[in-house]
């Protein structure tokens, strides 16, 4: 077993929010804010997602942890 590079890929910034307003901390957070709140954190994630958006889309690397355990 070797390393991995993983990507999360998506064609548009809409695509992008979607995926983030769903899975993952921002979905928590959306979850719980007031309307305004949800509002202005979409706001600035689609900032900061059009920052990053290249003619083939938006390609981000993501990491995560397997963690298991024996007793």
């Amino acid at each position: 077993f070797g390393p991995v590079a993983p990507v999360l890929s998506f064609s548009t910034v809409d695509e992008a929010i979607a995926f983030t307003s769903e899975l993952g901390p921002a979905a928590r957070v959306l979850l719980e804010a007031t309307p305004a709140q949800r509002d202005a954190a979409i706001a600035a994630i689609r900032e900061m997602l059009g920052k990053i958006l290249t003619p083939t889309g938006i390609r981000r690397g993501y990491a995560a942890w397997i963690v298991t355990a024996e007793r």
